[in-house]
């Protein structure tokens, strides 16, 4: 007998899929690759709009430790506009956030089952067949929500851009730089955003041309002091000594 529903993954999509689902009565089983949340390359400023949506899904994200957001500040070249945002918006690790959204899932009535890699889908077949790196399972549809990952026969298209992360935890003085505050900075060649996330981690990610990244080498030392250098506001953050010491990682 076919499942109803497979979700393949269990990133806010995927789980917030199984939420859905699971409160409307319908049996949904989430396959998730990893055993535990795990930290992804991404930005984690929460927008007014995914503040709400994630209310709507029973998520509190300030229980979790979120970090309120009051004001943008736009550094491009000499030009840095500082502005207040017209909604309340957060700051909240994917760590966390994930996590929170797969308990939602599983108290709402879905099935979550962690550790199940699946490697490839046959959508040719009546029902569905979904191979996993052990098992096998027939469902009458699939979600596919992995994201950024491919799945053999299911390939995203590839942008040419890199994307870094950085996690600090950062000085009471550099947090105080962030606090209520989303930093983008954008520099020929890409761009870079920071806010604080829960604990008053500072998180600062950015994405980059390969040229650019070709020019100016891709080790950390390297990539910060280029930061630094594009704004005086990573400047001077990046200057002031973390509890882990400067730029380096918790």
């Amino acid at each position: 007998m076919p499942l109803p529903c497979i979700i393949v993954g269990g990133g806010p999509a995927g789980a917030a899929c199984a939420i859905e689902l699971a409160r409307k009565g319908r049996r949904a089983i989430l396959l998730e690759k990893t055993r535990t949340a795990h930290h992804k390359v991404c930005g984690e400023f929460i927008s007014a709009d995914a503040r709400n949506f994630l209310a709507e899904l029973g998520v509190d994200i300030w229980s979790l430790g979120a970090t309120q957001v009051a004001a943008l500040s736009l550094a491009c070249g000499a030009q840095v506009p500082h502005i207040a945002l017209p909604f309340a918006a957060a700051g909240l690790s994917r760590f966390c956030l994930d996590e929170a959204l797969l308990r939602t899932a599983w108290e709402a009535g879905a099935e979550v089952v962690r550790g199940e890699t699946v490697t490839s889908l046959d959508t040719g077949a009546n029902p569905i067949m979904v191979h996993t790196s052990g098992k096998k399972f027939r469902a009458a549809s699939v979600v596919l929500a992995t994201g950024k990952h491919d799945l053999r026969g299911c390939i995203r298209p590839r942008g040419s851009m890199t994307s870094f992360k950085l996690h600090l935890r950062v000085s009471p003085a550099a947090a105080a730089m962030l606090r209520n505050l989303v930093h983008l900075t954008i520099f020929p060649g890409g761009y870079a955003g920071a806010c604080l996330v829960e604990r008053e981690i500072a998180a600062i990610c950015w994405v980059m041309e390969p040229e650019l990244l070709k020019r100016i080498g891709a080790s950390w030392q390297a990539q910060t002091r280029y930061l630094s250098v594009q704004s005086d506001f990573y400047g001077k953050m990046l200057a002031m000594p973390s509890r882990y010491g400067t730029g380096r990682l918790p």
